[in-house]
């Protein structure tokens, strides 16, 4: 003990390097948030949070899963209208996001030094501040990113109990991990680290500590118990993505000494790419994993052997906390793609055990000279790292800063000039650019982002009420496609809207569209078209996911119905109303029916309104549909529907007429709309034949339709009837 305070007081100089590694370290930060970047997961979240904060209604479950299903409950959207208190938009979501990210590293150096050490505080400090990981979430806050200061919570409690042996914390443990779930589900990988470390140094809890975290957990999960009760869910096997190898004595020993686990974390993180960082660094980062985690085990062992249990507290802690979650990563194998933020869990605890190690390796040198010199090499080590991240950033960053899109990010400041330049090319208003307009090849929707107060998503069945013309718009790029520029595969489905008989194109107005930012290029070809019908623009500018207060009712109004079917099809009534006159004749008719079919594994809501204006009748039918986590193969596209009429009687002579909803050559027939989510919702409104007389108990109305699902050869078509 007395060799280990030595050694401490001999090496302050340490925090010389400490404060010269935030201050790069903020200023990479700084970097990052100026170069920030979305994407549709962003603002379905955000989104979410402003509804909360307007009392529109309250989340009762998390972000979506990529397996299926929600997380275990809203708190990542309560944490998110923390800022818009103080600042109503997107920006101040952004700055919280900065705040939290770099008042986690002066936390963490709190409470590190307070129970590891200055020397240990010392290195994991320089190490956060340099991470790749946590310096890149400064500028991108998608939901697991919300996560780090819970992890810093996280252990912060975990040594106080481990450390102190104080069990009143241990509650508040358990909390912080649970609260962590709703953020990401990669934190439930925690919960068998408080209970090992309670074992492994025989640590007693008492039957209050044991009711309060139960009852905690309880109020921490109620509302997503509550969302299982209230809303439907596609019916999906979650677990089926995991445990997906064969467990033979080669792959186990592979598994028990986390052989994949370091590639995953480091050359394995997409993030090195995203940056184009030089290969070396992310090996040499694996490297130093593999090289502090065996080392911490020797060390570790020595120790135990020359001064017992209780004297490696510290270093059993660390290990646990890293080994039990990677353990737990490779025997389930999850499918995280490229998703790096998997791995956020691990930045922390492989931090701390290789500040840890690099502490026990500078006991091993006994002379000042030779400790101080290897202190000189593992500072100019992580500097050089940090200054081949700084440069390799910067060249990133500038390039960035003229971009509006990278993959699947989205550059929010060009939205910010191209969303209202390109209104004003096409004179729309906001809410018509939402409406009327189909982007080919984007998926963002910034609703908020351009103005927070005004735009909401119109009413899902709202009639479309503006003469304005609708917009296709596409992409120009060089020398591809055909001559004017058109992307091969976006010409494809644009010539599909060439040949949409339902619509009146424009061609010869076609608006070319470039310069709509200061800095960067954006070339766009807007085509306006007109519709031959009452019926919507074609439009993917809105937020695909659960924001909105209709398709919450729709879920709602679905709970059960997928096990009221065998291999049948499923009818469930919502809501009817009819009003007719003294003679019996139709004044006015309207009908919600859901219909589910297991083939198509989502429910169907149909709702048709009948009502005579000026002697004749006017008929509108909506469709819609919402799923999340089916299969790519499972995805379904409407081919064609009818809503056919029966008048007169209801026998087998009865008049027959077929009202087209959906056409089979119409564009929307033709063309599958999206990969990750399922929301559709059309709707036509007609005027029926000025000869139809519709009498009480004269009539009925049926829907025929075709689908298919987009991702299987021949799979058109199931056909279907849905009574109303």
């Amino acid at each position: 003990m007395q060799a280990n305070s030595n050694l401490e007081n001999n090496l302050r100089y340490l925090f010389f390097f400490v404060f010269l590694f935030f201050i790069f370290g903020a200023y990479l930060r700084f970097e990052a948030f100026e170069a920030i970047r979305i994407t549709e997961w962003v603002t379905r979240d955000f989104d979410r949070a402003f509804h909360l904060f307007d009392g529109d209604y309250v989340p009762l479950a998390g972000p979506e899963r990529n397996a299926g299903g929600r997380l275990l409950g809203p708190f990542l959207y309560v944490f998110l209208t923390i800022p818009l208190f103080f600042s109503y938009s997107y920006d101040s979501i952004f700055a919280f996001n900065l705040i939290l990210n770099l008042s986690s590293i002066i936390f963490f150096l709190w409470f590190t030094r307070k129970y590891l050490g200055g020397i240990t505080a010392a290195f994991s400090t320089i190490l956060l501040s340099v991470n790749l990981v946590h310096l890149d979430s400064a500028g991108f806050p998608i939901n697991p990113t919300f996560m780090f200061p819970l992890i810093f919570v996280f252990f912060f409690f975990l040594f106080k109990v481990s450390i102190e042996e104080n069990t009143k914390y241990l509650s508040v443990i358990f909390l912080i991990i649970s609260l962590g779930i709703q953020m990401h589900f990669s934190m439930a990988t925690y919960y068998l680290i408080p209970l090992l470390v309670l074992i492994a140094f025989k640590i007693k809890i008492n039957r209050k500590d044991i009711f309060q975290t139960l009852f905690l957990l309880t109020l921490c999960f109620s509302p997503y118990l509550i969302y299982k009760q209230q809303f439907y869910e596609t019916t999906i096997k979650i677990t089926e993505v995991f445990f997906e190898q064969k467990f033979d004595l080669l792959k186990v020993l592979e598994i028990v000494s986390l052989q994949n686990l370091f590639f995953r974390i480091n050359q394995g993180t997409s993030l090195f790419q995203f940056y184009i960082l030089p290969e070396y660094i992310s090996k040499a980062s694996q490297l130093f994993g593999i090289l502090s985690f065996w080392g911490l085990i020797v060390f570790t062992a020595q120790k135990f052997r020359k001064d017992g249990f209780d004297s490696c507290r510290i270093e059993i802690v660390l290990l646990i906390s890293f080994y039990i979650p990677a353990l737990i990563y490779e025997i389930t194998n999850p499918p995280t793609l490229w998703h790096y933020w998997h791995y956020f869990i691990f930045i922390v605890p492989v931090i701390l055990m290789k500040a840890r190690f690099l502490f026990l390796l500078l006991q091993v040198f006994k002379k000042e000279f030779l400790r101080n010199l290897v202190v000189l090499i593992i500072i100019l080590g992580i500097a050089g790292d940090g200054y081949i991240k700084f440069k390799f950033i910067n060249i990133h960053n500038e390039n960035w800063s003229q971009s509006f899109k990278s993959g699947s990010f989205y550059n929010p400041k060009q939205i910010k000039f191209i969303f209202p330049a390109l209104m004003e090319k096409i004179n729309l208003s906001n809410e018509e650019f939402f409406t009327n307009v189909y982007w080919e090849g984007e998926s963002i929707q910034p609703i908020r982002l351009i103005d927070p107060k005004g735009l909401n998503r119109p009413g899902l069945y709202r009639k479309y009420i503006s003469d304005k013309p609708c917009y296709y718009i596409v992409p120009r790029e060089k020398g591809v496609g055909k001559s004017i520029g058109i992307p091969e595969k976006a010409f494809q489905r644009l010539n599909n809207l060439f040949k949409d008989n339902t619509i009146k194109f424009e061609r010869q107005n076609a608006i070319f569209v470039s310069n709509l930012a200061p800095v960067g290029s954006k070339k766009l070809i807007a085509f306006p078209y007109k519709k031959k019908y009452d019926q919507p623009c074609y439009s993917n500018l809105f937020n695909p996911f659960v924001v909105d207060g209709k398709t919450r009712s729709y879920l709602k109004e679905s709970v059960g119905i997928n096990k009221e079917v065998g291999n049948k099809l499923a009818v469930r009534e919502i809501s009817k109303k009819e009003d007719y006159d003294g003679d019996s004749n139709l004044i006015s008719w309207e009908k919600t029916t859901l219909f589910f079919h297991p083939e198509l594994n989502v429910p169907i809501k149909v709702m048709i309104s009948i009502n005579k204006q000026k002697g004749k009748y006017r008929l509108r039918s909506d469709i819609f549909y919402y799923s999340w986590g089916k299969k790519l193969k499972d995805l379904i596209q409407i081919k064609q529907i009818d809503l056919q009429i029966a008048t007169d009687d209801l026998s087998a002579n009865a008049k027959v007429t077929l009202v087209p909803i959906i056409e089979p050559e119409s564009w929307i027939a033709k063309t599958s709309h999206s990969l990750i989510v399922e929301n559709f919702h059309w709707y036509r409104d007609v005027d029926l034949p000025a000869n139809f007389n519709l009498k009480k108990g004269k009539f009925s109305l049926k829907f025929l339709g075709k689908t298919f699902l987009v991702n299987r050869a021949n799979s058109c078509c199931l056909e279907f009837e849905i009574p109303t």
